[in-house]
């Protein structure tokens, strides 16, 4: 009996196929109809997420435009234990930055020193200096480098390439004490640099080049870390930190800062601090607004299969009549939503695309002017997966409410046309009632009979 069941069962779904393949092809009205409602709502969805993806990749550009590429910085690194840190498992990449020399500037000049900081080559490519360059380059060697633009307001005599003779004072800051050591050298200029210092220090600000391995090991520097896992990055620091032996301050706390903007792009925040984040609201208000297009396109779509539903409501009383159960009726609908589906999901791909090209090509040009950058599209295959999903589901929850409905239409009452059984904007329809004993001995012949009674009750007798 089970094996004859399941068969009938299979016969039927294949049917089932059959049937809603068919009807997709007949209707045609009807489905283009649907392939457009489906089309038009994938396709704003996968613009909202093509320019949250955007927008979201626009702030980490600029995040790491302004302040650079980093997680965390700990600062008072003994430069004998940069080894410690960079071998770290925790640790993707190292910057340094430290090595501070003032250098005396020949007589002549309007101020009398270079007030110096030194980077190592990991620091240039990946920290925000670089973005003040005005003309010239970093440095790239010993002896180079990029001074500030006051230095030729003031100095118009000097240009990029020129030899400066200077005296040379290092400030060796070890735990213990400062010392000051003099000695000639010359620099050569590289670069100008969009930067400035208070006249108080009566000094040029410049940027250097250092190799950290060529320092002694008491030189203190910055170090500024990638780090493997950027979500571990607040307890990880803290634990490096005391590996390589930093002494806490008079709060208890080791001497490191992090880089909480872009962080927080990345969903990662320090304790406490995930509600006064900007960006958890950002997020929340893209959860809601792809929440209400889901709504809001789900009930325009479920008013397309309802009509396409009524439609055929004659054929799926025969099928259900022929033994196909109220589950492979629903599944008529689901099917239809499926094949129907699938081909606008794909090309609202593209049209999202190429819609958020246009507008924000348009909006980046109005806000180029303001901020001195676009937003360029970001296209993630990610966030079209994201689109094509919620697409999807929101068809199938389009297409669940009719397919229930007609599940529940007695076969006698679908196969004389009756379409009064369908619910479609909130009424609910007289459901089938279940005869297990007939179903058991007679099959699906006596789940018929038993519903054509029911359905006959009311019906009056006529007079002859």
């Amino acid at each position: 009996m089970e094996a004859r069941s399941g068969g009938q069962g299979g016969i039927a779904m294949n049917i089932i196929r059959e049937y809603s393949l068919d009807q997709v092809r007949k209707n045609r009205r009807t489905s283009v109809s649907i392939i457009v409602a489906v089309l038009i709502a994938s396709t704003f969805l996968c613009t909202l997420f093509v320019f949250a993806q955007s927008f979201w990749n626009q702030m980490v550009q600029q995040e790491i435009y302004i302040g650079g590429d980093w997680d965390a910085e700990l600062m008072d690194v003994p430069a004998g234990r940069l080894g410690m840190v960079r071998d770290n498992a925790g640790v993707k990449a190292m910057f340094v930055k430290g090595d501070n020399q003032t250098a005396f500037l020949p007589e002549g000049t309007a101020l009398p020193r270079l007030l110096i900081q030194n980077c190592d080559s990991g620091y240039w490519d990946a920290m925000y200096e670089k973005n003040m360059l005005l003309r010239g380059r970093v440095p790239q060697a010993s002896g180079e480098v990029a001074v500030s633009k006051d230095f030729f307001l003031q100095n118009p005599a000097y240009g990029i390439g020129d030899t400066l003779a200077v005296e040379m004072v290092s400030n060796v800051r070890t735990h213990m004490e400062e010392n000051r050591q003099k000695d000639a050298a010359s620099l050569t200029i590289v670069g100008e640099l969009d930067v400035s210092v208070s006249s108080g220090y009566e000094g040029y600000l410049a940027y250097g080049f250092m190799e950290p391995e060529a320092l002694s090991p008491e030189r203190e520097v910055a170090v500024y870390l990638q780090m493997e896992r950027r979500g571990k990055v607040y307890t990880a620091v803290p634990q490096i930190a005391e590996a390589i032996g930093l002494p806490k301050d008079e709060y208890g706390d080791y001497p490191c800062r992090y880089h909480a903007a872009l962080l927080a792009w990345h969903g990662v925040y320090a304790p406490g601090s995930f509600f006064r984040s900007d960006v958890p609201k950002l997020f929340l208000g893209l959860v809601l607004a792809a929440g209400a297009s889901m709504a809001v396109f789900a009930y325009i779509i479920r008013g397309a299969f309802g009509i396409s539903a009524k439609q055929k409501i004659h054929q799926l009383g025969i099928l259900k009549s022929v033994g196909a159960g109220p589950k492979q009726i629903g599944r008529t609908v689901i099917y239809e939503a499926c094949i129907l589906s699938v081909i606008p999901i794909l090309l609202s791909m593209i049209l999202g695309y190429l819609f958020s090209f246009g507008v924000l090509s348009v909006y980046s040009g109005m806000i180029s002017e303001v901020f001195g950058s676009r937003m360029e599209v970001s296209f993630s295959p990610a966030a079209a997966l994201m689109a094509a999903v919620l697409s999807f589901v929101t068809v199938l929850f389009a297409a669940h409410g009719p397919a229930r409905q007609m599940s529940k239409v007695l076969p006698i009452e679908a196969v004389r046309g009756e379409q009064y059984g369908i619910a479609m904007w909130g009424r609910t329809s007289k459901k089938a009632k279940s005869h297990p004993i007939l179903a058991k001995h007679f099959g699906f012949l006596g789940e018929i009979a038993a519903n054509s009674v029911n359905a006959g009750k009311n019906c009056t007798i006529p007079a002859w």
